[in-house]
């Protein structure tokens, strides 16, 4: 009986090696088919990608050094491909990377760091002492700066939250760096008459007199993808008759009656939203203004003026005749520029380095445009004032 017990046991023991044999060689040729059919895939589109770049050459397009290498090497390719079809012995694969990936060398490195001897005390007071007396050496003084530079009218001396440009009668546009002539920059005012919008206009039905045409004129002229046209100004002419109601609160109010012309100026105006609702709101707010928009925002402190709402909304009495014949007065008088002087000016007024300050002589004249629905089309009116020769100034009127 024990004979046969071990006799048993033997056999049983030799099938299990047997099956664990078996189960290695299996696995092994299932790691090796893998491995073939990865280097199968790989290979076949190394040569898909030599056709697509043999038809580019056949289409006419001119290959570079390392296109034409890869061209040359289709020869290789096609034979190791066959070779690997074929069932020839190949390489052993890659290791595989340890179970846990980048967690496991992470695990290798703090094991590592932990068999590391640790610095003793001595160590560790003389590295502290040393830390200590670096950290104790004054670090150089920083350069006093030069002066505040403000982001908004780009003058030094003050910063952007007090900027007090705007205050002066003068001081509505404001004209960019560029000093290029032909691409000179230009002050720019578009007039809109607006013959059936009264001034009391409902910021809530804009289409009541076509309100909201105006309105997406001046969201136009004056916004671009960045911001602002600094040099850009638009005349809202209401010169549509007020309610009755309206015009006894102005009479009640103290305030004169007719139309009125809305100036609105891209280099002061802040805070401003391309949607119709929010410009009509601003500009309701500045025509309930007994003084006027902007001279309200004038009387107010530094702060005060850089931030309010009313900064660049200005409206005076007259429709759109009226606002020409202002526009055209201020320019031809012997007042300062109607803008703050800057290298653009200089170099238009023959300053030989374009530099910020007063010029000696007036720069070109403002463009001055008359929107109207049966008009010359404006790209018209622009090529018409680019082909005339620089020293010619001239007032367009687009009608």
């Amino acid at each position: 009986v024990k004979h046969g017990l071990h006799a048993v046991l033997a056999r049983r023991a030799d099938s299990i090696s047997a099956l664990v044999r078996l189960v290695r060689s299996l696995s092994t040729r299932m790691a090796d088919c893998s491995y073939a059919d990865k280097v199968i895939k790989a290979l076949r589109k190394k040569l898909r990608h030599i056709e697509e770049i043999k038809a580019r050459q056949t289409s006419g397009t001119v290959l570079d050094a390392q296109q034409r290498a890869t061209v040359a090497r289709e020869g290789q390719i096609a034979a190791e491909l066959a070779a690997v079809e074929s069932g020839a012995p190949m390489g052993a694969p890659p290791p595989t990377p340890p179970l846990g990936g980048a967690g496991g060398r992470a695990e290798q490195g703090s094991e590592a760091r932990r068999r590391e001897p640790k610095p003793d005390k001595r160590e560790r007071e003389a590295k502290k002492r040393k830390a200590d007396a670096h950290a104790a050496v004054p670090a150089p003084a920083a350069p006093a700066p030069s002066g505040d530079v403000c982001g908004f009218c780009r003058q030094t001396g003050h910063k952007a939250s007090l900027c007090s440009f705007g205050r002066g009668a003068s001081e509505r546009v404001q004209l960019c760096p560029s000093v290029s002539p032909s691409a000179c920059c230009v002050p720019r005012l578009f007039v809109l008459p607006m013959r059936r919008c009264a001034w009391d206009f409902d910021p809530a039905m804009l289409r009541a007199g076509r309100v909201d045409v105006g309105l997406r004129c001046a969201s136009a002229a004056l916004f671009r993808s960045q911001g602002l046209r600094r040099n850009t100004q638009i005349a809202l002419c209401f010169e549509g008759e007020p309610t009755a109601e309206a015009e006894g609160a102005a009479i009640a109010a103290g305030r004169p009656l007719g139309a009125r012309s809305l100036a609105l100026s891209g280099g002061l105006a802040r805070d401003l939203r391309p949607d119709e609702f929010s410009l009509a709101l601003r500009v309701r707010e500045a025509l309930d203004d007994k003084n006027g928009g902007h001279s309200t925002a004038c009387s107010l402190d530094e702060a005060g003026f850089a931030t309010s709402t009313l900064k660049g909304f200005e409206w005076q009495l007259g429709g759109a005749l009226e606002t020409l014949t202002r526009a055209v007065r201020a320019y031809a008088t012997s007042s300062p520029p109607a803008y703050p002087p800057t290298a653009t000016s200089a170099a238009i007024a023959g300053s030989s380095t374009p530099a910020l300050g007063p010029v000696s002589r007036r720069p070109r004249p403002p463009a001055i445009f008359v929107l109207d629905g049966k008009g010359e089309p404006i790209e018209s009116v622009c090529a018409r004032m680019c082909a005339e020769p620089p020293g010619k100034h001239y007032y367009y009127y687009y009608y």
